[in-house]
C-alpha cells in the first residue's frame, strides 16, 4: 500500500489547495464521495503538480479511501506563470468505485467511465476492481502545471447490466511528468490501446509495463511494452489446465509494441505483434484466433493509421488472442500509463508478483468463465491460492519435458505440474520443456500453512532416446498466492533431479 497511499495523500494535497496535511486528513474522514449516476457528467478544477516519479504510485486498490475536497465546475484551463509552470506529459488519476458491481458477477461485471482533461478526447476506464475503490490512471499528453479541467461520465451503453450505473469519485488528480524524470521517456511512448468490444466484460486492459534498455547502437534507447489481460479467450485459454501449466496465470501477456527512439523521442524503428491476417474480412475484433505460427512483430505501417498522440502510436486489440492492429478504432480508448517492467533476467510475470491484484481480478474471472474444482487432483481450474507458481530456469540435453514436484510436510504425496497426483502415475504432458519460464502445481486447500519439504525435477526422455542430463545449475523459486493476494516467495528446500520417459507427445495447442 506504500505506493498507492502516496497518490492518494498527493490527490488530498492538491485538491485542497495545499492546506495543512492532517487537518486536510480529519477534515476527509468526514466526507462522502461525490456520486455519479448514470450519464450526469461530474467537472471538476483540478491544480496540475510536478511529478517526477510517476512510477512510485500507481494504479492499485485502496482499502480505505480517504474523500478529498473537489472544487466542483470548471473554469477555463489555465497554467501557472511562465517562470513558475512546467510543462510535460500529464497523469489523470481518479480513486473511483463502482457500487454493486465485481469482476466475477456474470451480469453486473463493471462500469465504464470517460475521462477528458481540458475538453481533450476522451479516454476509457473501465472499473474492474468493481465496488473496491481503486486508483485508476490515464496520461492526456503535453500538460502543463496549473488549473485544468476534468470531466468524468459514466457510459451506461458500455457498462454492465445494470439498470442505472453509479460511480463514487473519492479523489481527483493530475501530475505533470517532466522531461528530466526517469520515466518521461517510456511515458511518451506508451501506445494508445483500442480495446475489443467485449472490453468492458471479459477482455480488460489489468495492466501495461515498459521495459527501457540502450540499444546496440549506442545511443539510442529501445522501449518494450507489455499488456496483462484478465484473459485469453481462445488458445491456450480455452483448457485451463493448459493456461495454468504452460505459463503459470490465467491472464494472457502479450508485448505489443517495441520502438528504438533517439535521446530526443524521435522513433526511429516501431513494431507490433500481429497475427499477419489484418486483411482478412472479419479482423479486427471479430476473429477468435490466428492461424497457427502466423504471429510476428509487423513494422509499424507509415501511413493509413489513426492519428498518433504525441509520440504514442496507435495499436487495437483485434482478436480473441490479444493481436494487435495498427488500423482502425473502436469505442475503447484505453491510454493506461505504464509501471515498470520486469529487470532482465526476470519473467514478464514477476510485474503481476509486484502489483499481486492483478492475481485478484484474474481469480474473479476464472471463477465467472470457467468451471472451477478445489480437488488438488482434478483438472479443472482452482483458485489462485490453490496453485503453487514455480518460476523456473532449467537447462538439458536429451529432454523432451521437465517435470517439477512439490511434497508438503506430512503428506508423502508427489503434487506434481504434469498432474501425476490425477492418475497415480506421471503424466509427462510437456507443461514445461526447458529455459525460463513459468508453471503451476495445485495443491489441497489449507496447504499455506504447510512446508515444502521436498523438491524435485524429472527430466523425461524420449523411449531410447539418450538419458537426459542438466547442462546448468537450475534456478527455481516458489512463489505463493494468499488467500488476501499478496505474495510470499517459499523456502527452497534441497533440490533432487530424476529421469523418466516422456509418456505424452503432447498437443498442438
Amino acid at each position: 500500500m506504500q505506493f498507492r497511499s502516496g497518490l492518494l495523500v498527493a490527490t488530498l494535497v492538491v485538491a485542497s489547495g495545499g492546506m495543512a496535511l492532517g487537518a486536510d486528513v480529519a477534515a476527509a474522514a468526514s466526507r462522502q464521495p461525490v456520486v455519479l449516476v448514470g450519464s450526469a457528467p461530474g467537472s471538476w478544477s483540478v491544480t496540475a503538480y510536478v511529478d517526477p516519479h510517476p512510477q512510485r504510485h500507481v494504479e492499485g486498490p485502496v482499502r480505505h479511501p480517504q474523500v478529498a475536497a473537489l472544487r466542483a465546475g470548471c473554469a477555463e484551463a489555465r497554467g501557472g506563470r511562465e517562470s513558475e509552470s512546467a510543462i510535460g506529459e500529464g497523469i489523470v488519476s481518479l480513486t473511483l468505485s463502482a457500487p454493486g458491481t465485481t469482476w466475477a458477477s456474470s451480469t453486473k461485471i463493471s462500469v465504464d467511465v470517460d475521462v477528458q482533461v481540458d475538453g481533450r478526447g476522451a479516454q476509457q476506464i473501465v472499473l474492474f476492481q468493481g465496488a473496491q475503490p481503486a486508483v485508476y490512471q490515464g496520461y492526456v499528453g503535453r500538460l502543463r502545471t496549473g488549473s485544468h479541467c476534468v470531466i468524468v461520465k459514466v457510459d451506461p451503453k458500455r457498462s454492465s447490466d445494470l439498470a442505472e450505473p453509479v460511480v463514487d469519485v473519492f479523489g481527483v488528480s493530475l501530475g505533470v511528468v517532466p522531461r528530466s524524470s526517469p520515466a518521461y521517456l517510456g511515458l511518451t511512448h506508451a501506445p494508445v490501446m483500442y480495446g475489443r468490444t467485449s472490453s468492458a466484460q471479459r477482455d480488460a486492459q489489468l495492466i501495461t509495463d515498459v521495459t527501457q534498455n540502450p540499444d546496440a547502437n549506442g545511443k539510442d534507447t529501445d522501449l518494450s511494452y507489455t499488456v496483462i489481460w484478465t484473459r485469453e479467450d481462445v488458445g491456450d485459454g480455452t483448457v485451463p489446465a493448459y493456461e495454468w501449466g504452460l505459463w503459470g496465470r490465467m491472464t494472457d501477456v502479450e508485448t505489443v509494441l517495441q520502438e528504438v527512439v533517439t535521446p530526443s523521442g524521435r522513433i526511429v524503428k516501431a513494431a507490433y505483434l500481429s497475427c499477419g491476417c489484418e486483411k482478412l474480412p472479419l479482423y479486427p475484433d471479430a476473429l477468435p484466433a490466428p492461424p497457427i505460427g502466423s504471429e510476428y512483430d509487423a513494422p509499424y505501417p507509415a501511413s493509413g493509421t489513426p492519428a498518433a498522440l504525441g509520440d504514442h502510436l496507435v495499436l487495437r486489440d483485434a482478436t480473441g488472442n490479444n493481436d494487435m492492429s495498427p488500423y482502425k478504432t473502436t469505442g475503447y480508448r484505453l491510454q493506461q500509463v505504464p509501471v515498470a517492467g520486469p529487470a532482465d533476467g526476470q519473467a514478464r510475470e514477476v510485474v503481476m508478483d509486484e502489483h499481486p491484484w492483478t492475481y485478484g481480478i484474474s481469480n474473479q474471472d476464472v471463477a465467472r468463465t470457467t468451471v472451477e474444482s478445489s480437488d488438488p487432483r482434478s483438472l479443472l481450474a482452482g483458485g489462485y491460492p490453490q496453485y503453487l507458481i514455480v518460476d523456473l530456469d532449467v537447462n538439458a540435453t536429451g529432454t523432451k519435458s521437465v517435470a517439477v514436484g512439490v511434497q508438503l510436510r506430512g503428506d508423502a504425496t508427489w503434487w506434481t505440474n504434469d498432474y501425476a497426483q490425477t492418475a497415480g502415475i506421471p503424466t509427462t504432458f510437456p507443461f514445461y520443456t526447458g529455459g525460463h519460464g513459468r508453471t503451476v502445481i495445485k495443491l489441497p486447500a489449507g496447504w499455506h500453512s504447510k512446508q515444502i519439504s521436498a523438491l524435485r525435477l524429472v527430466l523425461n526422455g524420449r523411449i531410447g532416446g539418450p538419458t537426459p542430463k542438466l547442462t546448468s545449475r537450475p534456478v527455481i523459486h516458489l512463489i505463493e498466492v494468499t488467500d488476501d493476494y499478496s505474495v510470499r516467495m517459499r523456502r527452497l528446500p534441497k533440490l533432487t533431479v530424476t529421469t523418466g520417459t516422456q509418456l505424452l507427445p503432447g498437443l498442438p495447442i
